[in-house]
């Protein structure tokens, strides 16, 4: 009876795998689901098949991966290539190339030819493997003896370029023959390169356009890029705009970067499309992104040229370098010339970006001198001693009047080592030319928050030394229209054996001329010296409790003015922790006075 048993479930699941191989998912399911859990390594891999892909059950990578796994610590070839495969794609799992290639690397031993030809593509990638040409051609030529679409495809693409191997298109044209007869776009797409380029084969246009054709319509962006170009330069068909961007649009689609820059030409020189300079631009930039250099040299030009972005001589000049370090044509002579209209400065932005920046991740769309603004007021003051005890505050970028400025607030130590003032600094730039508009002066007389950066806190450690290190404090900004701007920063003021803090509150107007002014502040706390009883105001009048919580402002309208709210959010309590008053307090700005509302 047990011999009958085994039987008929041998018999099952034999039947099982002849369901799958014959593609009908919902008997091999029926046949095979009974033995979920049994024994059987072959079973576990056709029912994890199943689930991978969704045929005939719902799709569900655990359950796969659960059953990949018990096959392939059961030795099973099959078992091992689907379990790397999953550890390659990140299917339901993190990607793990190191476990990829152990289960790709022991079936492919086996003879499995998926996974001799994923090994190829380790080898060939240098990503899990060290890169090794004559490796990948290896293991491709044992995947493609056996058939396997895609290593031919691989390996004829590698006789084709003597990537690994010496160059033989006559070894090429047979590969990728195979691979293209199982209907491989790739491979059709190179066949399609050899016809039009005479390598290997008689030079013929009309097989070329064909397999081109028959390439595209199954997505290959590489073909579909082609039958663009070959549509805009009207060679082996009538010269047709609109068809060369509809291929290029599908290849662009899919990221394809030749495309891309090709669709953004079109778009820049109205060829099939209204003139659309930002549509340009921004295709060129997808392209730049992928090290793509006729798109870098072409973004160059446009940040020359204010042409469908803003004007930046310091991202042409980066765009122009990227280019030149792929040597291409012209792009050197288009830097320097924009070279000669930059500052020192400028240039070496620009060489920074371009030698910071790696292929694929995003490139800059803007600049700013945020950083670089605090050198430049303390480098072109004419009485640079004024800055020997001062420490920049912040810097921050705003446009005002159609201009970028750059307000550098600095905040300068007192002869007792006190912090004694804040001074703002207004910078603007135009981005062509040195920021010509420079202003110092002291806009208030306040002390500021010590947090560990200046003031009584955190004295220089060398008295005698420039008190100039950088400080990048949090603040709050809003832009509240009109070329007006408002600032909430936190202050404190120690001093007589007092201490109070608590947010200052900026506002610059005016557009391009506009000043900065210190239109009040906000007390948040904290009599630390004990000069006043719980709950009640000390002799001087200042205010004796700790408060915790929030401070935001919050932008509104009144008769067209643009005024706004900073409102306290939190608990005010006494020196013996009782609440003496909770809730909001608003103050308000209208335009003409700093108040609180009553």
């Amino acid at each position: 009876m047990a011999g009958s048993a085994a039987w008929y479930r041998q018999h099952q699941i034999n039947a099982g795998h002849q369901a799958f191989l014959s593609k009908d998912y919902a008997t091999t399911y029926v046949d095979l689901h009974p033995f979920d859990g049994w024994y059987s390594p072959q079973a576990e891999t056709d029912l994890g098949d199943l689930y991978i892909a969704g045929n005939g059950v719902p799709q569900d990578y655990s359950k796969a991966l659960m059953l990949f796994q018990k096959a392939a610590t059961a030795d099973y070839a099959r078992g091992e290539a689907n379990l790397g495969l999953i550890y390659n794609r990140g299917e339901g799992v993190p990607i793990d190339h190191a476990k990829a290639v152990y289960w790709l690397q022991r079936a492919a031993n086996h003879g499995i030819p998926i996974a001799e030809w994923a090994v190829g593509t380790f080898y060939d990638s240098g990503n899990g493997l060290p890169h090794d040409g004559a490796q990948a051609d290896i293991w491709y030529q044992k995947a493609a003896d056996q058939g396997y679409a895609d290593a031919q495809a691989n390996l004829g693409a590698n006789y084709l370029s003597g990537n690994g191997v010496q160059r033989d298109y006559t070894k090429a044209f047979a590969l990728l023959q195979k691979a293209s007869d199982q209907g491989l776009p790739n491979a059709q797409y190179a066949l399609g390169m050899m016809y039009a380029n005479g390598w290997g084969v008689a030079q013929d246009n009309d097989q070329a356009l064909s397999f081109f054709k028959e390439a595209a319509a199954q997505g290959d962006d590489d073909a579909q890029a082609q039958l663009g170009y070959l549509y805009f330069a009207g060679q082996s068909v009538p010269q047709d705009y609109a068809q060369a961007n509809k291929y290029f649009k599908e290849a662009s689609d899919q990221g394809n970067a030749e495309a891309e820059y090709n669709l953004g030409v079109d778009y820049l020189n109205a060829q099939g499309f209204t003139e659309d300079d930002a549509k340009a631009a921004a295709l060129f930039q997808k392209a730049a992104e992928q090290n793509y250099a006729s798109a870098q040299d072409a973004l160059g030009q446009l940040y020359d040229n204010g042409k469908g972005v803003p004007k930046s001589v310091v991202l042409s000049y980066m765009y122009f370098n990227l280019a030149v370090a792929q040597s291409n044509a012209g792009s050197k002579d288009k830097r320097d010339k924009v070279s000669t209209v930059m500052t020192p400065e400028q240039i070496a932005d620009a060489q920074t970006l371009s030698s910071k920046w790696m292929s694929g991740t995003p490139l800059p769309t803007s600049v700013s001198y945020e950083d670089w603004a605090p050198d430049f007021v303390f480098n072109s003051s004419t009485t640079p001693d004024v800055y020997v005890a001062t420490r920049i505050w912040f810097s921050r970028e705003f446009t005002a009047g159609g201009q970028k400025q750059y307000a550098v607030f600095l905040v300068t130590k007192g002869d007792s080592g006190h912090a004694a003032s804040a001074n703002i600094s207004v910078v603007t730039f135009n981005e062509i030319v040195k920021p010509t508009n420079f202003n110092f002066g002291q806009n208030a007389q306040l002390n500021f928050t010590q947090s560990g950066s200046y003031g009584d806190v955190d004295p220089p450690k060398n008295p005698s030394a420039p008190y100039t290190s950088p400080d990048r404090i949090a603040t709050k900004e809003y832009n509240l229209g009109n070329d007006r701007f408002a600032v909430l920063v936190p202050n404190s003021y120690f001093g007589m054996g007092e201490g109070l803090k608590g947010q200052e509150i900026y506002m610059f107007s005016g557009g391009v001329n506009g000043q900065w002014a210190d239109i009040g502040g906000l007390t948040t706390g904290d009599d630390t010296t004990g000069n006043c009883m719980p709950g009640q105001p000390d002799p001087e009048g200042y205010p004796c409790y700790a408060w915790t919580g929030t401070v935001e402002m919050v932008p509104a309208t009144n008769g067209g003015w643009p005024e706004f709210i900073v409102r306290r959010h939190g608990t005010v309590l006494d020196a013996s922790n009782r609440v003496i008053q909770a809730g909001d307090q608003v103050y308000r700005y209208d335009g003409k006075k700093y108040s609180t509302p009553q």
